[in-house]
């Protein structure tokens, strides 16, 4: 069974995730096709600390017989640390409501081997599997945005029924009801700034008239077919309310960290899991993942398990494959992984389903129409 903490906080904003439609990506390809990580344990493997960028492996220092043997039987065409400025010495997270201490992930211990096709690849990683020098190897997840289809234009506003997952009247066939019963929250309790979300996704509009003032971090990235899908799922969680623009967040006030997992391509693996520690780190308190892929990565897992120690909410979209594959970090323990209904309260039929799905909320619906597949938003931009 799934470990959740949910700060109480955050309960507003819990089921923002769903709005992150997920599709097939065709961005360009990616970087990190031929690419395995790899965790050697300490006194096995080390690369000079003057060495910043890829070597080759006779550059390495390699301090165990048995590691050196595999890598003379593998065809990598270079090493190197997957965070080379990543902080060894500072091991230590002391969490601040009880002084408790967290071990942080040692992610300096993490190295890219990159190769030149798949049947090089495949070779190394099963040799270095069987190597004791080797914690775990793995391939680059390389997930994908659950990217939204369609046009980002505004919606007119609040009160015009589109956004019907905060308040479902019956509006354009849906059934009343069918929302998340936003007002009666909304009675109890709007958002605080003292809250802030964090959002792995494709950058966020900084400037943008609902997250103006209340959004710091990595900026979007125009020129993609996804770049704004990052800003979308920051204003279903926290566009600013009664200002006559737009439509608004679950959380009114919440504050937004962007974080730019994937534009212009995906950044790795290690890359994420860093940005996942920091944001806990930072104390950021939800997390949104609107983004997911079918391969595991024990590297992903293990940042999401220190930001669960932290006490931080991690969010998880289940993904829309139409189907109940699991998709990872949804298959992760610590977090909580979101299906999608419609408007009249059903299971979309784009959204994943299984075992492993903990809640499902508003998503929109899916209309297949010839080869394409238009999304219907409740959307707020």
């Amino acid at each position: 069974m799934k470990k959740h903490l949910i700060n109480k906080k955050s309960l507003l904003v819990f089921l923002l995730i769903t709005f992150g439609i997920f599709t097939k990506s065709n961005a360009q390809v990616k970087l990190v096709k031929y690419e395995l990580l790899v965790y050697i344990l300490p006194d096995s493997l080390e690369i000079p600390t003057s060495e910043k960028g890829e070597i080759s492996y006779d550059k390495a220092l390699i301090k165990s017989k048995t590691l050196k043997n595999v890598m003379e039987r593998i065809n990598s065409t270079s090493i190197a640390r997957s965070l080379p400025d990543w902080n060894a010495a500072d091991s230590v997270y002391t969490r601040a409501e009880d002084g408790r201490r967290i071990k942080k992930p040692a992610l300096h211990r993490i190295f890219t081997f990159k190769f030149k096709n798949e049947e090089e690849l495949i070779t190394a990683e099963k040799l270095l599997k069987e190597s004791k020098s080797v914690l775990y190897v793995h391939r680059q997840s390389e997930p994908t945005t659950f990217s939204y289809i369609g046009n980002f234009a505004p919606d007119p506003n609040y009160t015009s029924g589109d956004q019907w997952h905060l308040k479902n009247d019956g509006r354009n066939g849906g059934i009343v009801g069918a929302d998340i019963n936003a007002e009666n929250a909304w009675n109890i309790f709007t958002g605080s700034s003292a809250v802030t979300i964090g959002v792995f996704d494709t950058g966020v509009e900084l400037t943008h008239d609902e997250l103006n003032g209340k959004s710091s971090g990595d900026a979007y990235v125009s020129g993609y077919g996804t770049s704004y899908h990052g800003t979308h799922v920051a204003g279903i969680a926290a566009g600013k309310a009664n200002n006559g623009k737009g439509g608004r967040g679950v959380d009114w006030n919440a504050q937004i960290s962007s974080n730019n997992i994937f534009l212009p391509s995906y950044i790795g693996d290690a890359a994420v899991a860093a940005k996942i520690i920091t944001a806990a780190n930072n104390g950021v308190q939800v997390n949104n993942h609107s983004w997911g892929g079918s391969t595991y990565s024990a590297t992903l897992e293990e940042a999401f398990a220190y930001a669960y120690k932290l006490n931080r909410t991690s969010i998880v979209s289940t993904g829309n494959d139409f189907s109940s594959s699991t998709k990872y970090p949804a298959g992760f323990e610590n977090v909580i992984a979101v299906g999608a209904t419609t408007n009249s309260d059903a299971i979309a039929g784009y959204s994943n389903t299984g075992s492993h799905v903990d809640v499902a909320a508003p998503g929109g619906d899916a209309v297949a129409m010839g080869s394409s597949t238009y999304i219907f938003f409740c959307a707020w931009k």
